[in-house]
């Protein structure tokens, strides 16, 4: 599946292929790519990635705003889950008294970096954009 150049506005995403990684079988191998969306609101954004054949799922140069991340990272039965791919993405944060999951999630304002090492140019708001100031009265 492609997205690229889209808006979810209050949109509840819910990435769940099934995977049985005790066995290795994959019910739904999907493969993802995200390029230049806006995902603003929702419930929730629920990412479970699995060993897809196509390779990782990919969310690049995204503006994530006021999102409820719930992201599936850790199986206590079989240690790390796969990694996925993404960089460049930029958040205006929910604030943390707002986050929810289900009992199996930890919630969180932005992705979380992998064992691979992606996520490391993310960018964090902490104002609106088209807020910052442009001269702080010094010549």
């Amino acid at each position: 599946m492609n997205l690229f150049n889209n808006v979810f506005d209050g949109v509840t995403v819910t990435l769940d292929p099934t995977w049985h990684p005790n066995t290795g079988l994959v019910n739904c191998d999907m493969t993802l790519e995200s390029y230049n969306n806006l995902f603003r609101g929702g419930s929730a954004f629920m990412l479970i990635p699995i060993p897809a054949s196509g390779g990782n799922l990919q969310f690049y140069d995204n503006l994530f705003d006021q999102i409820n991340f719930q992201q599936y990272i850790v199986d206590a039965a079989y240690g790390p889950l796969i990694p996925f791919d993404f960089d460049n993405n930029a958040y205006w944060p929910l604030p943390t008294n707002d986050l929810s999951s289900p009992a199996a999630f930890n919630p969180w304002n932005q992705l979380l970096p992998t064992s691979t090492g992606e996520g490391a140019y993310e960018v964090v708001r902490t104002r609106p954009i088209g807020l910052e100031k442009e001269n702080d009265g010094e010549s």
